[in-house]
This record gives structure tokens, sequence and C-alpha cells, in this order.
């Protein structure tokens, strides 16, 4: 890997195999947010408060995805695709909250 810092900018260079095409794609985008937060006029709480709707939205567009995806071998994980909204944890069930 190889990190020049020329006129106030970074160029790096890797090898292509390190990444994927979707994970170089939403590196890109990651960069493009920090740099559009840099140049933004917003205040470092204002930055934090978008952040945090961002996760909340994004987890309840996905949670049922990413908990029907767990493996409930052990006897820990979600359980009840007909009832969405509980998940149970050591056999006890327990209702998801916001």
């Amino acid at each position: 890997m190889k990190v020049d810092n020329i006129d106030n900018k970074f160029f790096i260079e890797f090898n292509k195999n390190i990444l994927n095409e979707k994970e170089i794609v939403e590196l890109v985008e990651y960069l493009k947010i920090k740099e559009t937060i840099y140049k933004s006029k917003l205040q470092k709480e204002e930055v934090e408060k978008l952040d945090n709707e961002l996760k909340y939205n994004w987890w309840c567009k996905n949670k049922e995805v990413i908990l029907g995806k767990i493996d409930d071998s052990k006897g820990y994980g979600y359980t009840n695709p007909q009832n969405k909204s509980n998940i149970y944890f050591g056999g006890k069930e327990k209702a998801l909250t916001k």
C-alpha cells in the first residue's frame, strides 16, 4: 500500500484484490459524506443528530432482515417469524421497543 500527500490531497494506491467493487463504492460514498460534512456549515451537534436519525431509520428499515438471519441454534436469537415485533433471548420473549 502506498499513500502520498501532495498539495493537501491524499493519493492512496493499493492492490485491487484487497477490496471488492461493492466495498470500493462504499468507501467512496463514505469519503463523499465526510467531504460534504467538512464543507457544510453544520455544527457538530447537528451532524451527530442527523447521524443518529439515519442509524435509527436504517435499523427500522432493516431490522427484520438482520434479525431473520440470526442463528437460533443456541436459543437466544430471533425465533418467531410470525410475530416480528418480538425477539427471544435465552428462551424469554421480549418485545422490541424504539
